[in-house]
C-alpha cells in the first residue's frame, strides 16, 4: 500500500513520456546502389540498407558515402509527438501545480524523427 502511494505522489513528477517513451528512435538507411557505407556522427555504421539508432536527446549526423561520390548527409530531425504533448496538458490540468512538472522533459522523450527515413541517391 505504501509503495502504491508513493507512486501516486512521484508519477506526477515526470512527464508521461519521459516515463513511457524510448529513449531512442530508430532511422532506416538506404541508398540506390544499395551497399554504400554508413557513418553516424564519424563512426562506421554498416552499410545501406541499414537502421541506425538515434539518440532522441542528442540527433547525430548521418553520412552515406560511396567511392569516387561526395557524400550525401541525411537530415535527422526531431519535433514533439502531439500525444505526449496533450497527455502532459492534461497530466498538469489534472494535478496542477505538482502536475505542471510533467513538461521537463530533460530525456527528449518528447522527440519523434520528423523522417524516419533517409534514401541517398548517388549518380551511375
Amino acid at each position: 500500500m505504501l509503495r502504491n502511494l508513493a507512486w501516486l505522489v512521484l508519477l506526477p513528477l515526470a512527464g508521461c513520456a519521459t516515463l513511457s517513451a524510448p529513449r531512442s528512435a530508430y532511422l532506416k538507411v538506404d541508398s540506390v546502389p544499395s551497399g554504400a557505407s554508413v557513418r553516424v556522427n564519424g563512426v562506421g555504421g554498416g552499410y545501406t540498407p541499414a537502421i541506425v539508432e538515434i539518440d532522441k536527446q542528442h540527433p547525430p549526423i548521418v553520412e552515406v558515402s560511396v567511392a569516387g561520390q561526395p557524400p550525401i548527409f541525411c537530415p535527422v530531425q526531431m519535433s514533439a509527438a502531439p500525444g505526449y504533448v496533450v497527455a502532459d496538458v492534461l497530466l498538469c490540468l489534472l494535478l496542477f501545480p505538482v502536475g505542471c512538472i510533467s513538461f521537463i522533459d530533460a530525456a527528449g522523450a518528447w522527440n519523434e524523427l520528423t523522417t524516419p527515413v533517409c534514401v541517398a541517391r548517388f549518380a551511375p
